[in-house]
């Protein structure tokens, strides 16, 4: 199958960087996630699944610390794997790798990373 997943992110939190000077970290994004979706049947009623994604993160007034108003947008990857029962229940793991928001700057690396659990219920 074929994926196309809009989702909205955010995440604050505090941080020191190398000098132990604090600084604040303010994400808001929305991750439009592209990928292939490959099935493994284990029986009429359930079923695995594994799929690599490329994901275009668009920022959306994020603030770290003061040095970029705007983290930029950036391309990132992907990958997922989860269970799906009586093609009602599914529960999936995926894990966005490592993501330079601050290439722009010289002396900036963030090294943004992080993972999600995503449970979905289908109505129809």
């Amino acid at each position: 199958g074929l994926i196309l997943e809009p989702s909205y992110y955010y995440y604050k939190s505090n941080a020191l960087n190398e000098y132990n000077i604090k600084g604040t970290v303010n994400i808001q994004a929305i991750f439009v996630s592209v990928g292939v979706r490959y099935y493994i049947h284990l029986s009429p009623e359930s079923k695995l699944h594994i799929n690599p994604n490329v994901v275009y993160q668009f920022s959306l007034n994020s603030l770290v610390n003061t040095v970029d108003p705007d983290p930029k947008n950036c391309l990132r990857f992907a990958a997922g794997a989860g269970y799906t029962f009586r093609d009602k229940y599914t529960l999936e793991v995926k894990y966005f790798l490592k993501a330079d928001i601050l290439s722009n700057y010289i002396f900036y690396y963030s090294g943004f990373q992080h993972g999600s659990l995503i449970f979905r219920y289908a109505i129809l």
